[in-house]
């Protein structure tokens, strides 16, 4: 085959364990807050219509979700084998692609009964 030139790296470039360490941490950090909302902070965000204990049950389970999807990618950096890390990157992908469908599907749906915090989960969901 023909050699590939090699470009100059800058400091802009991210290698893939940089990306899977930026993941660990924002899904870590917005795992925990969803986790231990209190319900006062969390009626503040749910709109309109109120408090909703199974909507705030359910946020809590998404975000024990999320920091375990961050421990995957937390431990996904040590792993070798480019086949295991390319599936476990295809996975986050289909996840969270399909989280913020779901999302954004229920937002439109009933967009009166979203508030912040559901366009907030719609958006970071695909970040």
């Amino acid at each position: 085959g023909v050699p590939r030139k090699r470009r100059k790296k800058t400091r802009f470039d991210l290698e893939f364990n940089d990306v899977l360490s930026m993941h660990a941490t924002g899904g870590a950090c917005f795992g925990v807050v969803l986790v231990v909302i209190p319900h006062r902070l969390f009626s503040s965000f749910a709109g309109a219509e109120g408090y909703s204990h199974l909507a705030h049950e359910i946020a809590r389970c998404y975000g024990a979700l999320t920091l375990a999807q961050s421990w995957l990618a937390f431990r996904t950096r040590a792993i070798s084998d480019a086949r295991v890390r390319r599936m476990l990157s295809e996975a986050y992908f289909v996840c969270y692609s399909v989280t913020g469908l779901a999302l954004a599907r229920a937002a439109w749906a009933a967009p009166r009964l979203h508030g912040l915090l559901g366009a907030l989960a719609c958006l970071l969901s695909f970040a």
